[in-house]
């Protein structure tokens, strides 16, 4: 039990940093949301009666799920947000992926953190 507990609270470890230079301020803007985007949850594409959802592998949601199937935990709910994600697990972590942007004229930086809290609840089986 006491390895999960230490492969979960390991997850808040993850960080990803980039930086989008450009002297096109516009395209590094747009890039920079895509990107801050993409960290965070799965990137919906619709084309005509075509829904698709794709998630990248270098994405911090991506990665947080791998270590959380690897601890042999369950997401009993997720919840996207605008350059947030909050996953609250089985056995009570709550994960936040936070993505922060920063811009000037020809540079943009992103910066995606995980951060694990352990809550006061676990959810029993009855």
């Amino acid at each position: 039990m006491e390895l999960i507990s230490e492969r979960i609270k390991n997850i808040g470890k993850l960080r990803v940093y980039m930086l989008v230079e450009s002297t096109a301020p516009d395209l590094s803007k747009e890039i920079s949301e895509f990107m801050s985007e993409a960290l965070t949850k799965p990137i919906e594409v619709k084309s005509g009666s075509v829904n698709i959802a794709l998630t990248f592998l270098w994405s911090l949601v991506n990665r947080v799920a791998k270590h959380l199937e690897d601890a042999g935990e369950e997401v009993l709910d997720i919840e996207f947000s605008r350059g947030r994600t909050v996953i609250v697990t089985k056995r009570g972590y709550v994960i936040n992926i936070v993505v922060r942007q920063r811009q000037n004229q020809y540079v943009a930086e992103i910066e995606g953190v995980v951060d694990v809290e352990e809550s006061p609840f676990k959810v029993e089986d009855f």
